[in-house]
Formats: C-alpha cells, sequence, structure tokens
C-alpha cells in the first residue's frame, strides 16, 4: 500500500467539496490563481502524484507498490481523511485526470463529479511532445539521459518556460503574463524537490496502463475539456473518452494546448461553472 497523499488547503468554503490532482512533471502550484467560482465556494484540497514535492515515497517499495489500484486506494484514503466521506468534485489535469477516472471507478460513492482536463484513460496515447513520449517509452540505459534531460529542464526560470512552451498552443501570451511566469516558477522549484527516479517510473506506470474498460462504469457528471490544439493527449482521444462515458459532456477550446486552466484560464473558469448547472 502507498503512504498517503498530503493535500494543500486551497480554500475552505462551505459549498462544493473539490479535489485537484495536477498532471505528471507538473505540482500543486500549477492551477491559476482564480479558480472556478464553484471550486473556490467549497472545501478545496490540492493533491500531489506519487513522487512529485510533497509526496515523498520509499524508493525501495516504490515500483512494487505503483499498480492502479494501490494508487487510486491511496487517494480514496486520503479524500476519506480529509472531507470525510463527503463526496468530491475531482478536478484532474493529464495524469491527474487519468487518476481521477481511477478512483471514480473504483471508489464511486467518494466522487459527486469530475473534469477532467487534457486527459486519458489509455496510457499509452502520446502526443507529439518530446519528453513525454521519451519519458513513457524510456527504458534500461536510457533512464540516465532522460534523468538529465529533467534536471536541464527544470535547472532555470528561461529552460523551464522554454520546456512549457512546446506544450502550448500560444505560449508567447501566456509567457508574457506575470502571472503564468509566477505559477511556473513555483512549479520549477517543486520538481527540483520531488524525486527525479520516482517521477520517471509513474511516467513508465502510466504508459502502460488502461482504464477504457472502466470508463463506461462511470456514472458521475463529466466535463473532460480540451484544448483544441493539444499536442500531448489527442483530440480525438479526448473526445472518445466523453464519449464513453454516459453522463460526460466534452468542450475544446481553440487556440489551446496542453495547459487550458492556465492557457485559456477565464474559458476554464466559465465551462466549469457552467457544468454544475
Amino acid at each position: 500500500m502507498l503512504d498517503l497523499p498530503p493535500g494543500s488547503i486551497v480554500s475552505r468554503g462551505s459549498g462544493q467539496a473539490t479535489a485537484l490532482i495536477h498532471g505528471a512533471l507538473s505540482s500543486n502550484a500549477f492551477w491559476p490563481q482564480r479558480l472556478p467560482r464553484r471550486v473556490m465556494s467549497g472545501r478545496t484540497i490540492s493533491y500531489p502524484l506519487p513522487g512529485h514535492f510533497p509526496w515523498q515515497l520509499p524508493t525501495a517499495q516504490f515500483k512494487k507498490v505503483l499498480t492502479a489500484r494501490n494508487v487510486a486506494a491511496a487517494y480514496a484514503i486520503a479524500l476519506r481523511r480529509d472531507f470525510e466521506g463527503v463526496p468530491v468534485h475531482i478536478v484532474g489535469h493529464s495524469t491527474g485526470g487519468f487518476v481521477a477516472i481511477a478512483v471514480a471507478a473504483l471508489y464511486p460513492s467518494l466522487v459527486s463529479r469530475m473534469t477532467i482536463i487534457g486527459g486519458f484513460a489509455d496510457g499509452a496515447i502520446v502526443g507529439s511532445s518530446p519528453t513525454l513520449k521519451y519519458m513513457l517509452n524510456v527504458d534500461g540505459s536510457a533512464n540516465l539521459a532522460l534523468r538529465s534531460l529533467l534536471r536541464i529542464w527544470t535547472s532555470t526560470s528561461i529552460t523551464f518556460r522554454a520546456g512549457l512552451a512546446t506544450v502550448m498552443a500560444m505560449p508567447e501570451t501566456s509567457l508574457a503574463s506575470q502571472e503564468f511566469c509566477q505559477i511556473a516558477e513555483k512549479a520549477r522549484l517543486d520538481l527540483l524537490r520531488s524525486d527525479i527516479d520516482q517521477i520517471v517510473e509513474v511516467g513508465r506506470w502510466v504508459g502502460r496502463q488502461n482504464l477504457k474498460y472502466q470508463v463506461n462504469r462511470i456514472r458521475q457528471p463529466t466535463l473532460i475539456l480540451a484544448g483544441q490544439d493539444d499536442p500531448v493527449i489527442p483530440l480525438s482521444h479526448q473526445r472518445t473518452l466523453a464519449q464513453s462515458m454516459p453522463n460526460a459532456r466534452f468542450a475544446a477550446l481553440s487556440h489551446t494546448g496542453h495547459l487550458p486552466m492556465l492557457e485559456k484560464s477565464q474559458s476554464f473558469c466559465a465551462h466549469v461553472d457552467a457544468s454544475f448547472r
């Protein structure tokens, strides 16, 4: 069994309970400062992925316990711990969306609804992001090269933002935003405090997973929010994911890549709030 993910409190309202789960190679910092009204009006807690700061795990047991059931169980216990059994709205980005799907399929009583951003159910799905392709297929001695690549990417603010630009549709707009640069720098510092070996293993593990047979069992209202120009997860896969869920709605943001919540934060907030009506 995995140790439990620590939660970071985002808001303490009395409305809809919400759990945020970020994507791989990211952090709790990678959410816009102005989240949807429905998210900020309730008790909202942000959780990291395994191996990502501050969720540090025993290295010796990491590969052995890293299974879809164990990961989902760890989040389920954390949700019970932090929300006292109240069903929550899970907002998951990319790999965080994959985790949200696993939790909703295996522990449906804990999930009231979902928002999946740039998400997927099949880990073999990769787009044109060279780093992600490499990460999901890396093996053996290539691990050393990948660790070096990740260290170079996170070494400075400039190299980190340059890497992020490869997954965005109009990076020049986001990179001109002080808010985006502040968020990116916080995420970079969190990644520097993460365990690179564990992050690599999470990427390889996700690449071997497929939840497509669990997806059609999910009955919770779900918003699948995609970037029209997402270079990481194909738009067609995200649309098919929505079609596979009995109670899902699909929306795509134009001129948007793999980070809709940051590239088009106002549209992201509007779609999430509208999904509650």
